[in-house]
């Protein structure tokens, strides 16, 4: 059975695309119209529909689409479906198709049962008018196996060999220090891009946290700590320097965890812990 459950045809008037370019981004504003014919509503987009899209300064993008649809429901009554659907991205990395978050609103009493659950996610496929954008039940998709039970995991030995790179980076060292200092890490996970993977480090010293901080460098690899009184800080590498991490590039890394069973590791979602930000050294 496919997880399917809909897909809006958007097509877009170019003459019609607003843009903005400034030193720390650029916004742009797409207004469109649209269709969809499913088995659980007809219906086609009324005036108004924009997708508003901006990129921040670190070269993340994000789009929030929001429009509305008039038409039939399965059932056969007039209705309307308000829907909302937010992604964020690389703005350097091009793929086939991009992954967003839906939201949906309706007067239909059946759709609002359908649709009113946290299950849906959506992807977007170009097409020579526009853009397909597929909404799939997520609920009806194969998952991964999870173990019965996780164990709290020891350092990992990866971390050893991290430190022995950065026993001459004075800066990392240094950084390390007051992170420990101002914090007091309790736990420490990184995703490391050439292993692809994630590694926990409970209870981390000064020598595991510059590691990190040296491997980093130059990377878009990443490490997240969180301190004693259970806040969460985002590490990045971009363009050179350690930067404060908005909440649009914490949503990214968060996904990437989760695809990745580094997310296992929290005792909540990513994106719902406090933050603490990191100097640039």
């Amino acid at each position: 059975m496919s997880s399917c459950i809909m897909t809006f045809h958007i097509s877009i008037d170019r003459e019609k695309i607003s843009r903005m370019v400034s030193p720390y981004g650029s916004a742009v504003i797409i207004p469109f119209s649209g269709s969809v014919n499913s088995e659980h509503f007809k219906g086609t987009v009324l005036p108004g529909a924009a997708d508003v899209q901006t990129v921040d300064a670190c070269g993340v993008r994000h789009m929030c689409a929001k429009y509305m649809f008039e038409g039939i429901d399965k059932e056969g009554r007039s209705c309307r479906l308000f829907v909302e659907n937010n992604g964020w991205f690389r703005d350097t990395v091009k793929e086939e198709y991009f992954h967003a978050q839906p939201s949906f609103m309706s007067d239909s009493p059946y759709l609002s049962e359908l649709l009113s659950r946290p299950v849906y996610r959506s992807e977007g496929h170009s097409t020579p008018q526009g853009v397909d954008i597929m909404i799939f039940d997520v609920s009806q998709e194969r998952k991964w196996e999870e173990p019965e039970e996780v164990k709290k995991p020891a350092n990992d030995p990866f971390f050893d060999t991290l430190i022995v790179k950065a026993i001459d980076d004075e800066k990392a060292i240094e950084e390390a220090a007051r992170i420990m200092k101002e914090e007091k890490v309790k736990k420490l996970v990184y995703f490391s891009a050439s292993e692809k993977q994630a590694f926990c480090a409970e209870e981390p010293n000064e020598e595991i946290i510059a590691g990190v901080l040296h491997d980093i460098r130059g990377t878009m690899q990443m490490g997240f700590m969180v301190n004693e009184k259970g806040q969460l800080a985002a590490i990045a590498w971009i363009a050179g320097k350690i930067r404060n991490i908005e909440d649009s590039s914490l949503t990214v890394f968060a996904e990437i965890f989760e695809e990745t069973g580094g997310s296992k590791y929290f005792e909540r979602p990513l994106n719902r812990y406090p933050r603490w930000r990191i100097q640039e050294f």
